[in-house]
């Protein structure tokens, strides 16, 4: 049976490489992005490699809407077994400088959006005799980014650790990983996010913009 993958932020970048990267190792894709005209093209490059393609103009950080589309997802396919939380929104600005507004707007799409996604597909991987698998792309700017990037990417590798909701989900059978740094050359696991993420008992995989084969 072919298996599928939702991407979020997957019409370009890092989401569309992580997403065409699962097609060639097998997967159907639903790709979730505002950007209506870069989606389409993705999806041609997918579905040029022989696999099934879904896409969802969304807004990530909006709860309803992410279990709509993940439910709609389920309904077509009847099956999800990677959820790629990849949608990300920069901001470089300082706690002085940054707005509430930006403050608010940048931890919902670099954060909130996980936890929607995740909150649709768990329940769905769980009820699967293979389980799932759950991916959220983490950054250096966790440590290194304005005020906003190093809040919600260093909670992305902190919640992949002893935060109950996710080992909850993976003493059942869907696995969790944050991925940090994959966009920067010549990272390795003894980088300060994957010390970070190991002592709070999660994972971060910090090398060279890694297959999601590998961890699908």
């Amino acid at each position: 049976m072919t298996k599928t993958a939702l991407v979020t932020g997957g019409a370009r970048g890092i989401g569309r490489a992580c997403a065409l990267a699962l097609a060639d190792s097998g997967f159907d894709i639903a790709l979730v992005d505002l950007l209506e005209k870069e989606m389409a093209a993705t999806a041609r490059d997918i579905e040029a490699r022989g696999k099934r393609t879904l896409t969802f103009q969304a807004d990530v950080s909006d709860f309803a809407r992410a279990h709509a589309i993940v439910e709609q997802i389920n309904a077509k396919w009847e099956q999800l077994d990677v959820l790629l939380n990849n949608a990300g929104a920069p901001n470089p600005k300082s706690i002085i400088e940054i707005s509430e507004a930006e403050f608010d707007r940048t931890i919902a799409v670099n954060l909130k959006s996980c936890f929607n996604f995740i909150h649709a597909a768990a329940p769905i991987m769980l009820k699967q005799d293979t389980g799932g698998r759950i991916i959220s792309i983490s950054s250096i700017n966790a440590l290194s980014g304005g005020v906003t990037s190093a809040v919600s990417k260093h909670a992305l590798c902190g919640s992949q650790g002893r935060n109950p909701g996710p080992h909850a989900v993976a003493r059942q059978g869907a696995r969790t990983q944050s991925v940090g740094e994959c966009d920067l050359p010549g990272r390795d696991r003894d980088r300060p996010l994957a010390r970070s993420a190991r002592r709070a008992g999660g994972s971060a995989d910090c090398r060279n913009c890694p297959s999601p084969g590998r961890y699908a």
